[in-house]
């Protein structure tokens, strides 16, 4: 599955989101960053 390229700006916000979300390290199963 072909994903577009990112800027590291946005890699960086993906990132904090789903550190954010995580719990203990550990994403939920069903957790999608918009």
């Amino acid at each position: 599955m072909a994903k577009p390229n990112l800027t590291d700006i946005e890699r960086k916000a993906i990132i904090d989101e789903l550190l954010k979300l995580s719990d203990n390290g550990v994403l939920p199963l069903g957790v999608y960053v918009k």
